[in-house]
């Protein structure tokens, strides 16, 4: 439990940062907006996504497979952003990915417990959450900034989200017969 309120504290105190609100903003703005994470991520960065699609049109997800990350590279630079979701394991393909995208030219949000891994080159925007007192890899962190981070985007477009939650209702009871 204390380490579940330590986690929700550290990402309040994220959110009272400029960096937060330049992520918030990239996000919210972006035309097409890009998710990929390292595998120990996969769970939580999928959540993200699907929530995140219920927010605003034109997310997507990118598997761990490189085969996939071509659909980014397909995209315009300008009004394209990536967000790298990493909170331990194996980030091999995952800092592959960020470098070949920032040398391209496109935006990019680092969401990580591990920043001194990543270094000060990695990405555009980085929100480092700080691991828990007894270290290890959590997904406590990674829980609480992605909820904290929905929670704030559905408040930035709430106009937006009832049309679009409306459109996805309606959707879905038409497939439901």
């Amino acid at each position: 439990m204390l380490q579940q309120i330590q986690a929700v504290q550290a990402v309040y105190d994220l959110a009272g940062q400029s960096v937060w609100k330049t992520a918030l903003n990239n996000i919210a703005e972006s035309k097409k907006v890009f998710v990929a994470s390292s595998a120990e991520s996969f769970g939580i960065c999928r959540y993200f996504y699907t929530k995140l699609l219920e927010s605003r049109e034109s997310v997507h997800y990118l598997q761990r497979d490189g085969a996939t990350y071509i659909a980014l590279m397909d995209e315009p630079v300008h009004g394209t952003l990536l967000i790298l979701m990493d909170c331990g394991g194996n980030l091999a393909a995952l800092q592959r990915l960020a470098k070949m995208a920032m040398k391209a030219g496109y935006k990019t949000v680092l969401i990580t417990t591990r920043f001194y891994e990543w270094g000060p080159d990695s990405a555009d925007i980085c929100l480092t959450i700080p691991l828990t007192q007894n270290g290890g890899h959590s997904m406590l962190q990674l829980v609480a900034i992605t909820e904290f981070m929905l929670h704030s985007l559905s408040q930035k477009s709430e106009t937006g989200r009832r049309d679009r939650n409306r459109r996805i209702g309606d959707m879905q009871r038409a497939l439901n017969g």
